[in-house]
């Protein structure tokens, strides 16, 4: 059993970066939490799959970057719930197959999201898209592992 708490959670940190992992809620759980005033976190080439939420933010001061990652088969690929000003940075990241929505920036949290790809998601994201996001079929080579 997971258990009720995220499988990564970064409380309190200052200047962290996490790349190349795989992280699998097997749906019961959050992929990574960011809260307690964790800034200058960097969230690169990691997959999330299969988890309640991918990246879970809260925090008035938290601030997060994502860059080339995929959130793929959560309930939810990231939620913003309160972060920094502009504390939520995401780039070139796919969101594929989240069943409630890919992206969502609660109203105490906001940011940045450029070239980004979004494909059947209950709903791609709560905010206007930016210039050059795309909604296309990632056309992953192999699905059960993305």
């Amino acid at each position: 059993s997971l258990g009720s708490g995220p499988l990564v959670s970064a409380e309190g940190v200052i200047g962290a970066t996490l790349t190349g992992f795989t992280l699998d809620g097997a749906t019961r759980a959050n992929g990574i939490e960011v809260s307690a005033g964790s800034v200058a976190i960097n969230f690169v080439r990691n997959i999330v799959r299969d988890a309640v939420t991918g990246l879970f933010v809260d925090g008035a001061s938290s601030s997060v970057t994502v860059v080339n990652s995929n959130f793929v088969h959560n309930i939810s690929g990231i939620f913003g719930n309160t972060c920094a000003a502009s504390g939520l940075d995401i780039r070139n990241t796919v969101f594929a197959y989240n069943a409630s929505e890919g992206l969502h920036y609660g109203a105490a949290c906001s940011g940045n999201h450029n070239y980004n790809l979004f494909w059947e998601n209950g709903n791609d994201l709560n905010d206007a898209p930016a210039a050059a996001e795309l909604f296309l079929n990632p056309r992953f080579e192999d699905p059960e592992r993305n």
